[in-house]
């Protein structure tokens, strides 16, 4: 009898987890659209109230009759609505599965019905509470916390809902990104919002004023800093900045004017061009970059050399859509031309050592992780091992550019954003077009470093990186 009550539970714990686990791969292919938020601060006691719309795609197959969402661990929901309805929502403190330090508020949400295939909702959520950063996880640059010196609300502190499950593992499976926003923030009178989409409107009303943002362009991240700023602009880039650091806001705006001339030089005038913006942040905080922004530490403006993260984003604006899942190796070449343009604008050599400098980490995470001796460039998307993307596809890319030479190297950037800026296109157009514009045969080098994992072989032996190039030219 004992045996089979074991046989029975185990069965019955099998079938439970295993139904965990389908909600779960159904619920990744969950998709969020659209946010409409409004914020209120109150500094005196460090706190803010938020009401935030959400738009939810279903992308699987399979009913979805629960919402899962994340959110910092010190903001409490009041209440969720779907069309002035109130519903059901259970949330409690969780520690991630994955890594135990990391908390956060998680919230479930049933829906009255259940959500089918292609079909959306929006939820309104009410939410308040206070930050106060994720520094004891060691994530010391997130100190995130209400203070009229400097606010910050960005997804690094969960300042706002996601679409998610305390676990890493889990969200990783949830595909990038990619929504609309309008979102307003009301402050005192003597602080400025800034944001990397346009502003709206501002409106004052008794000492308060609403700053209301949107995106200019599809986004990943909705980042809302507040302080005492300043501005300037030109041609369409803009530099917000603290006020005792008006003169290196000058001097960050000619170095992005130079940067976008350069790039223009090599790969063409931008199509629908609608802006970009660096946002001053205090020194610890920790750079981080959108679509149409970057959060730029402020050693950048007092240091000319600390501006190159600039560089690496603003060369995304060239980038072409690339098919769902996303190869991601668009990060490989920011990374490269980041680094690259270093040298061309800085007069600085540096490109050789970071070269040599990245091969080494190629091959402790080649070391560390079975994945990277199976799956190749190509697939690093699907696999949510875009991380890799950055130090393979760094060299990878200079690889190329050491065999084209910098002439068809760009020419090939440029004729692959010519063709395709505004349409979907897949890595065999990149190379296509790689090949006819530069008339060379780059099969092998191709197959090595996007489509397999032949460049181990490289890495097996110690190779340095010239001995590499020369195997491809």
């Amino acid at each position: 009898m004992d045996i089979k009550i074991v046989v029975i539970l185990s069965v019955f714990v099998g079938s439970l987890k295993a139904n965990a686990q389908t909600n779960h791969i159904h619920n990744t292919l969950l998709a969020i659209n659209k946010y409409e938020c409004e914020v209120d601060f109150d500094f005196a006691n460090e706190s803010l109230q938020a009401t935030c719309k959400v738009e939810v795609t279903n992308n699987s197959n399979a009913k979805v009759r629960k919402l899962p969402f994340v959110l910092y661990r010190l903001l409490t929901v009041r209440d969720v609505k779907s069309d002035g309805t109130s519903l059901s929502f259970a949330q409690n403190i969780r520690s991630f599965e994955d890594q135990v330090r990391l908390q956060s508020n998680f919230i479930s949400v049933g829906l009255k019905k259940p959500l089918l295939p292609n079909q959306s909702i929006t939820l309104e959520m009410e939410y308040d509470g206070t930050l106060h950063g994720y520094t004891e996880v060691g994530w010391n640059y997130v100190r995130d916390k209400i203070d009229p010196n400097f606010t910050i609300l960005r997804p690094d502190c969960m300042a706002y809902p996601e679409l998610g499950y305390p676990s890493n593992k889990i969200n990783k499976q949830f595909p990038k990104a990619n929504f609309d926003y309008r979102v307003s923030v009301t402050i005192p009178d003597s602080l400025v919002a800034v944001n990397g989409g346009a502003l709206v409107s501002t409106n004052s009303v008794n000492g308060q004023t609403t700053f209301e943002f949107k995106n200019v362009k599809g986004a990943w991240r909705m980042d809302i800093a507040i302080a005492k700023y300043g501005k300037v602009a030109a041609n369409g880039l803009t530099v917000y900045y603290f006020k005792q650091d008006s003169l290196g806001a000058k001097k960050v705006l000619e170095a992005l004017q130079k940067t976008i001339r350069l790039y223009t030089n090599w790969w063409g005038p931008l199509n629908n061009f609608k802006g970009f913006s660096i946002i001053e942040i205090p020194d610890g905080y920790g750079s981080q970059a959108d679509v149409s922004s970057i959060l730029q530490s402020a050693s950048a403006f007092k240091d000319s050399t600390e501006i190159h993260q600039a560089y690496h984003e603003i060369s995304h604006l060239w980038n072409v859509d690339l098919k769902a899942p996303s190869p991601r190796w668009e990060e490989g070449l920011a990374t490269f031309i980041e680094y690259l343009t270093i040298e061309k604008l800085e007069h600085r050599e540096y490109l050789n050592y970071v070269t040599d400098w990245f091969l080494q980490v190629v091959r402790r995470e080649v070391a560390n992780d079975m994945r990277l001796k199976t799956v190749p460039m190509v697939d690093f998307g699907k696999h949510g091992m875009t991380d890799y993307s950055y130090s393979l596809g760094m060299i990878a890319f200079r690889i190329l550019y050491q065999t084209l030479g910098d002439e068809k190297f760009n020419h090939s950037l440029r004729a692959f954003y010519k063709e395709y800026s505004g349409k979907e296109a897949t890595t065999e157009d990149f190379i296509r077009i790689t090949k006819q514009v530069s008339g060379k045969d780059t099969s092998a080098f191709f197959n090595d470093w996007f489509f397999t994992t032949g460049y181990i072989r490289h890495l097996d032996r110690q190779s340095s990186f010239d001995e590499i190039v020369m195997t491809y030219k």
